[in-house]
């Protein structure tokens, strides 16, 4: 069974979710890790839409939090950081 990781991160911050991806990628396998960015959004998709229904299916969210990531318009409007998951 694999564990759905979403990573949530501003554009300004490529570089460090890059740096973060190569290093889980190296285990993701074996750790049975599911990990999605933002970047696997399909052109012409709905982008909000993408990025609840994948926040709502993790078990597992990292934030990548800078001053950047606080102004997010997914943080500004719906406070990622205070995600509460229900069972």
């Amino acid at each position: 069974m694999s564990t759905n990781v979403f990573i949530a991160f501003a554009k300004e911050d490529l570089d460090v979710r890059d740096k973060l991806l190569r290093q889980m990628n190296l285990v993701k396998d074996r750790e049975g890790w599911d990990i999605w960015a933002s970047h696997e959004i399909k052109a012409g998709s709905d982008w909000s839409a993408d990025i609840k229904q994948r926040l709502s299916g993790s078990e597992v969210v990292i934030l990548l939090m800078s001053s950047s990531f606080f102004q997010l318009p997914l943080y500004l409007e719906h406070g990622v950081a205070s995600h509460d998951r229900q069972a």
